[in-house]
C-alpha cells in the first residue's frame, strides 16, 4: 500500500505520523523555518532538539494547556528559556494545525472581562 506521508516533505520512514517528532521534522524541511535568519534557527534548533529528545513519539493531539505548563514549569530555572520553548511550541503547534494535525488545546481558555457585554 503507498504510504501517502512518504511524499511529504520532512517525512521520514519509522517516524510516527502526527508524532511530535515528525511535526517537528517537517516543520524543520519547511519553507517557513528555511527563511529564517540564522540566529533565529539556532535557537528554535536547541527548543526543536529539546522537545524531540523528550518527546518525540508524543501525539501533537496529546498537546493541552496542562502540557504546556509543564514544559514550562520544568523550565522555571531560565526563565528566559521557558519564554522562548512557549514561542517555539506556538509557532509549531501553528505550523500542526496549518498542515491538518490539530493539538488538543494548545491555549489556555479564553476569558471575558469581568462585565464585559456581548456585541
Amino acid at each position: 500500500m503507498l504510504d501517502i506521508n512518504a511524499n511529504l516533505e520532512g517525512f521520514k520512514p519509522g517516524r510516527i505520523p502526527g508524532s511530535i517528532g515528525d511535526i517537528i521534522a517537517r516543520y524543520k524541511a519547511s519553507p517557513e523555518f528555511k527563511r529564517l535568519a540564522d540566529a533565529t534557527s539556532r535557537s528554535y534548533l536547541l527548543q526543536l532538539s529539546r522537545l524531540e529528545e523528550a518527546f518525540a513519539t508524543d501525539p501533537i493531539e496529546d498537546i493541552d494547556v496542562t502540557w504546556l505548563y509543564g514544559v514550562r514549569d520544568a523550565l522555571a530555572d531560565t526563565p528566559r528559556t521557558a519564554d522562548l520553548m512557549l514561542s517555539v511550541l506556538s509557532i509549531l503547534l501553528n505550523f500542526a494545525v496549518a498542515r491538518g494535525f490539530p493539538p488538543g488545546q494548545p491555549g489556555p481558555p479564553r476569558q471575558e472581562a469581568a462585565g464585559r457585554q456581548e456585541l
